[in-house]
């Protein structure tokens, strides 16, 4: 897939008649009428035109042009009937490159909020679904680290999002509140004026009365066992078994109580028995690598043997 760079490249300024052009598909940002920028915008193309062509590409080979990078541009010449748009067509552009150009283009140009920064992540992963984290990053100028932290505020109550969006709190309280429930952070909204520092404090402590505060289910609590007890127990139950008879009240029970544990120990007879031939199968093994590797030694020192036998006889030879 061919860079920005290179499809600046192949770029023909066009007028293209407004009936002939469609928008794409995935659109970045959403065009909003009550948005103060927009109506400045509808004011500006009124009284001075377009200035800053739009982007876009031929769609078959007719007189149609596919808007990639202009949306607000196109919704203002329309309320002020222009007939025209300028456009820096590119022949030849895939679909893939469409949607690189359109992201770019609006990394570069737009202000945007930290929602509309998040929604447009969001919209360029789903139609990359492929791209690793670390190219997506790249193409928002981020780290991967940063990257998680933006879609990290997804989890954000709404009132939390609307707060960091009209920057009433810092990128890092919406961090600190984004790893906690929402219950916590509807009670951690009431401490936002606090430093970053003594924020994540309060926050930790809301978080930990909230995990404590619920209430545990009724009936005995699961004990972890260790491995002494278990071996306790086990002969305990042992000596019960050896010292009862099969018409004792808790003799099939005490008895069962020790199987189990001889299993979860590993120390039933099928347990023991196959350790056992793991072992004895590994011993023959040692044995058989430690002759295999004497053999070899035996041979290299009769070869060495018969190199020297055959230096002397040709050394007497020569005598």
């Amino acid at each position: 897939m061919r860079n920005v760079d290179e499809l600046r490249k192949l770029m023909v300024l066009e007028e293209v008649p407004m009936e002939c052009i469609i928008t794409s598909d995935v659109k970045i940002r959403e065009v909003h009428e009550d948005d103060p920028g927009l109506r400045s915008l509808i004011l500006s193309v009124g009284r001075n035109g377009v200035i800053q062509p739009t982007f876009g590409r031929p769609v078959g080979d007719g007189p149609q042009r596919e808007l990639i990078d202009g949306l607000h541009r196109w919704f203002a010449s329309g309320k002020n009937g222009r007939a025209t748009l300028p456009m820096q067509v590119i022949p030849g552009l895939t679909d893939d490159e469409a949607r690189t150009l359109q992201f770019t283009l609006n990394v570069a140009t737009v202000n945007q909020s930290k929602k509309e920064q998040r929604d447009h992540i969001k919209v360029y992963m789903t139609h990359n679904p492929l791209l690793s984290k670390r190219k997506v990053a790249t193409a928002f100028s981020m780290s991967p680290q940063q990257l998680s932290n933006v879609l990290a505020l997804e989890k954000l109550i709404p009132s939390a999002s609307a707060a960091l969006d009209e920057e009433a709190i810092s990128f890092s309280h919406g961090l600190v509140l984004a790893r906690v429930p929402a219950e916590v952070q509807n009670a951690a909204m009431d401490h936002i004026g606090l430093p970053i520092e003594d924020f994540n404090t309060k926050v930790k402590e809301l978080n930990k009365e909230f995990k404590t505060g619920i209430k545990a289910p009724e009936g005995p609590t699961a004990k972890l066992r260790t491995k002494d007890s278990l071996i306790e127990e086990m002969e305990r139950l042992n000596h019960c078994v050896e010292t009862s008879t099969p018409s004792d009240e808790d003799y099939v029970a005490n008895g069962s109580a020790l199987q189990a544990i001889k299993w979860t120990l590993q120390l039933d007879d099928a347990s023991l028995k196959e350790r056992e031939s793991k072992k004895a199968a590994k011993s023959t093994a040692n044995l058989e690598k430690r002759e295999a590797a004497t053999l070899a030694k035996l041979k290299k020192m009769e070869e060495q043997m018969e190199k020297l036998r055959a230096e002397k006889a040709e050394i007497s030879g020569i005598a």
